[in-house]
């Protein structure tokens, strides 16, 4: 329809869509042709992994430092399968036209390389690949060889050293030349999320990436003369449902539509090469989502919506990367140039709360803080951050407010008190792990005859062992979390907190059939390196009466006596 601001047409001539082994010397020319007419490149690459094995998932809690080092893990544990690039070279008339490219990507494995290449892939994100229908044969038959250019240096100085001359190298090092052309063509490089820079960095520029933020800065910006993140535009520009790049993009044509017909942006019309528009044009399309060249395109097309939707934003938006889970993001400019290397992912003036709900993943809460005109994320199944706009008194008066309406909410946080908690109980889990691990070698080494053990078995007590008498003193606590792969979990106990410094760790063998956000007694014992660890847990009510308990010497009693009435109101909020 004319009255659309964003419709498909196809274009006359194109290039071979996807790269493989048999055909990426015409593609790769076509692309080399294309590229110094281009405004801007958009990536995406399909990976074989997107979390480090054995860590803790993103969490709020996590500095943009420690953000860093573990994209920096990920990428350099994990590989690239398919590299999605599209060229967007955009006239005058308002009219952009794609060129979009996919290639397979396998390492290349000859004796050559001075390091031979490995990888790691995780289960779940090959299943994913799967369910989308990614061809796992044509991969391996006829992906296309790529090593890193520090690799190809040390292979030239060798080759130099011995006078030969290697009449294979341009094949063996295949998808390095894209590489080498796009840093050469020094375009704009647009990504959604930047994890997939990472990637390319760790793929094609160095296999280990400096940890230091000021040095990866630089690297990144020695290869491209800015970045821009479409998922740091999804909150600098604001009001969109969701950071799902379709859904997003679904989003930001709405607005644009709504904006050009307001007479508030101008039109916007994609071209689409011919066999771009062949494999990703019209119907094709909804086949296609999550191939790294259709992705690509998704992401270049979202980039010159958000560009119409908001000019100014998006100009003070280069070089500033999303951190998922985190109120920073990664400023590059800034951290090459010396300055911080982050900045608050939230306009100010702003004050961020953390809600700690009383029922878990309780969604009728989050819809009245979001009713009541408040902006939140949800940080798990048990905490929530609410942004509250505007000077800390106005702010503070907002946040009062809105306690008193939400009976859903058991406890409120300053964020930076949240995150200190929470840092705690990330060292809590370190130090556990830590432990049992001791625990179990020292058990082993003792016992001539203990057969190995196909799972790890934490140096605790058994229930039976740790039965105590009913004078011993008892504590009350909620179940925070456990995690039934590893084997533990934590307790809140705010009694304990202020002696520790830390939650209280809880063992498998003590849960039996507990839940997460369940109230307990407890008793404690302290491990090697003082740290509580709980044992003969009892469910309770805290907010009966102290006799219906029935625990001689515990905490709680003494709480609900008014004997430690910090406890008691916390518990209560």
């Amino acid at each position: 329809s004319s009255r659309n601001s964003f419709f498909w047409r196809p274009g006359l001539v194109g290039p071979a869509m996807d790269g493989c082994l048999s055909n990426f010397e015409d593609v790769a020319h076509d692309f080399e042709a294309r590229l110094p007419g281009s405004m801007y490149v958009a990536v995406d690459l399909e990976l074989t992994g997107v979390s480090e094995v054995g860590s803790s998932p993103d969490s709020y809690a996590e500095s943009a430092t420690k953000r860093i080092a573990k994209m920096c893990s990920i990428a350099e544990t994990h590989a690239p399968v398919q590299l999605g690039l599209t060229l967007v070279c955009e006239g005058l008339s308002g009219q952009a036209t794609c060129a979009s490219y996919n290639f397979y990507c396998l390492p290349y494995d000859g004796v050559e390389c001075l390091s031979r290449p490995s990888f790691g892939s995780r289960p779940s994100s090959l299943k994913f690949l799967r369910d989308r229908h990614f061809d796992f044969n044509r991969w391996i038959q006829e992906g296309v060889p790529y090593v890193c250019r520090e690799d190809e240096d040390q292979y030239l100085e060798s080759l130099d050293r011995s006078g030969e001359v290697d009449p294979q190298l341009a094949q063996k090092v295949g998808l390095l030349r894209v590489w080498k052309a796009l840093k050469a063509a020094k375009k704009p490089l647009v990504v959604h999320c930047p994890l997939d820079l990472f990637f390319l960095l760790t793929t094609f520029e160095r296999r280990r990436l400096p940890r230091d933020p000021r040095e990866l800065a630089s690297l990144v910006l020695q290869c491209f003369p800015c970045v821009y993140d479409t998922a740091y535009l999804h909150g600098s520009i604001g009001d969109f449902s969701t950071l799902g790049l379709t859904g997003f993009m679904k989003d930001a044509l709405r607005r644009h539509n709504h904006l050009v017909a307001e007479g508030n942006a101008r039109p916007l019309l994609f071209t689409l090469e011919a066999r771009t528009e062949a494999r990703y044009g019209g119907t094709a399309s909804s086949r296609r989502a999550h191939e790294a060249g259709y992705d690509s395109l998704v992401t270049a097309q979202l980039f010159a919506l958000l560009f119409r939707i908001d000019t100014k934003t998006v100009a003070k938006s280069n070089n500033r990367l999303f951190l998922y889970k985190s109120t920073e993001y990664l400023d590059l400019q800034a951290a090459r140039d010396g300055g911080e290397i982050s900045g608050p992912l939230f306009k100010p003036p702003v004050m961020t709360i953390v809600a700690r709900l009383g029922l878990r993943d309780d969604m009728e809460t989050m819809r009245r803080i979001s009713k009541a005109g408040f902006q939140y994320k949800r940080i798990d199944s048990w905490h929530v951050l609410v942004i509250f706009n505007g000077d800390s008194e106005g702010s503070e008066e907002a946040a009062a407010g809105l306690s008193v309406k939400l009976t859903g909410v058991r406890r409120w946080l300053q964020f930076e008190q949240w995150q200190k908690e929470e840092e705690s109980l990330l060292s809590s889990r370190s130090d556990s792990i830590c432990s049992e691990n001791l625990g179990s070698s020292a058990s082993t080494a003792a016992s001539s005859d203990a057969q190995p053990s196909p799972t790890r078995q934490a140096a605790l007590p058994s229930d039976d062992e740790c039965s105590e008498p009913d004078t011993a003193q008892r504590f009350l606590g909620c179940i925070k979390s456990f995690e039934s792969q590893r084997g533990f979990g934590f307790l809140e106990c705010p009694h304990l907190f202020a002696k520790y410094g830390r939650d209280v760790f809880l063992h498998h063998k003590q849960m039996n059939n507990f839940d997460v956000g369940q109230f307990v007694s407890f008793a404690i014992r302290e491990n090697d390196r003082g740290h509580p660890q709980a044992h003969n847990l009892k469910a309770v009510d805290p907010f009966q009466d102290s006799g219906h308990l029935n625990l001689k010497g515990c905490a709680i009693k003494r709480a609900m006596a008014g004997q430690d009435r910090e406890v008691e109101t916390t518990l209560r909020q």
